[in-house]
């Protein structure tokens, strides 16, 4: 008549390992099942496990793209920053074209990526600090992994 203590709370980890687990026990009943089926009808089995298949794939990636702990999608935002405003040229000079719209003179320059040309409009004040705080928490993020 004791109470049973609360079940463990499960990490992410076991939890996607648990589904994963589930995902291919799911596909291996549906191969199973299908043999019992006409050969017309046995395709939709294979295009749902096609299916099962191609979602475990896109999860997968998802996963890599967006992986549980943020520190190396941190490291990739804050390198990005650092690779894209190490060489900005804040004399570059600029016009107004007919619209109004302000361009740079030199077209290397019109052909940057709007990051680049964001840091420009921040100044070079903004940006070193940015960048000295972006290297110092990078550093301390490598570091930690």
């Amino acid at each position: 008549m004791k109470p049973a203590p609360p079940e463990k709370p499960k990490s992410m980890d076991e939890l996607r390992q648990e589904q994963k687990a589930q995902l291919h026990h799911s596909i291996e009943e549906l191969e199973k099942t299908k043999k019992s089926f006409a050969a017309d009808q046995q395709k939709q089995f294979d295009d749902y496990i096609h299916q099962m298949q191609e979602h475990e794939t896109k999860v997968s990636e998802w996963q890599n793209e967006w992986p549980e702990s943020p520190a190396p999608v941190l490291i990739r935002f804050l390198q990005n920053f650092l690779d894209v405003s190490k060489d900005i040229d804040y004399r570059a000079e600029v016009f107004k074209d007919a619209h109004g719209k302000l361009l740079f003179s030199k077209t290397v320059y019109e052909n940057k990526p709007a990051e680049w040309k964001l840091c420009y409009r921040a100044g070079k004040e903004t940006i070193e600090a940015a960048r000295a705080a972006a290297s110092q928490w990078l550093g301390e993020l490598k570091r930690a992994q």
